[in-house]
């Protein structure tokens, strides 16, 4: 038995799919290496990045404190 030949709008489906698990792939991969150039993934580089959202952000004052309490315990993160 062969396998049933896929209709064009499936096809084109699973074009438009595989150009999306690209695309994100690529923002993943470009984010990843553009953090790694700001040392985000350092404890020092990700407390201060925490630190700036709660100096700079609108979250809650609950969430704040969360995320201070991250940010003092960045090398365990």
């Amino acid at each position: 038995m062969h396998a049933a030949e896929p209709t064009p709008s499936a096809a084109e489906s699973l074009l438009l799919l595989a150009v999306q698990r690209l695309t994100l792939g690529t923002l993943f991969v470009w984010v990843f290496f553009e953090n790694l150039g700001k040392d985000l993934y350092t404890p020092g580089g990700y407390a201060s990045l925490i630190r700036h959202y709660v100096e700079t952000g609108t979250a809650p004052a609950a969430w704040k404190a969360v995320m201070r309490f991250m940010a003092e315990r960045a090398a365990v993160a």
